[in-house]
């Protein structure tokens, strides 16, 4: 895969603009596949799942396996990969960490900067990083920025494919990758029988 370094001389608002749209394509599709990672405090949680609007059907991984689902505000849990559910109380915690990237803004003293591009078969991935204006002095490819990697068709579709980055999990600021994949093919979550 071919991937080169732009200049940080990039325009910013075309650049926010970019990131928005791609987003909100995704935040609005009718439902997208997300696999995340996140650590904290030498923890890691890792969870996969669906989602579709505000309905999810989420596993979290570890020794003992834990799938959560939310209908229509009703919410079930599975510790035997869904053959089996039972009603449980709102818990939004992990909905909210896989969906932080689509759905939260840049800050308006911040810029968004093009710092890599790679040929992908369905486009173009367009990695953009956000950065504190004026800019500290780490250099351009700084792990601990946001990073987000947006797919761009060849048809100008735009949607986040990828983010790399701190979010907010239960009041606690903690760093996430998250990947967004089948992307308005996901139609609905279903409840449970």
């Amino acid at each position: 895969m071919a991937y080169w370094i732009l200049s940080g001389a990039s325009d910013d608002s075309a650049n926010v603009k970019l990131l928005e749209a791609a987003k909100k394509a995704t935040r609005e599709s009718s439902g997208y596949h997300v696999e995340v990672s996140a650590t904290y405090d030498n923890n890691k949680i890792t969870f996969s799942g669906d989602i579709a609007g505000d309905d999810f059907d989420l596993t979290l991984a570890g020794s003992s396996p834990i799938r959560v689902r939310s209908v229509r505000d009703k919410y079930w849990s599975s510790s035997d990969n869904g053959s089996s559910w039972s009603p449980t109380e709102r818990d939004r915690a992990v909905y909210n960490l896989a969906i932080a990237a689509v759905s939260g803004h840049v800050p308006s003293n911040w810029r968004v900067e093009v710092v890599r591009s790679e040929s992908i078969p369905a486009g173009s991935l367009i990695w953009l990083e956000a950065k504190p204006n004026p800019p500290p002095s780490w250099g351009d490819l700084n792990p601990n920025l946001p990073r987000f990697g947006i797919v761009q068709s060849g048809d100008g579709s735009t949607f986040l494919q990828r983010y790399k980055g701190a979010v907010t999990f239960m009041g606690a600021p903690i760093f996430a990758e998250v990947t967004y994949s089948s992307i308005g093919v996901i139609g609905r979550i279903i409840a449970p029988q």
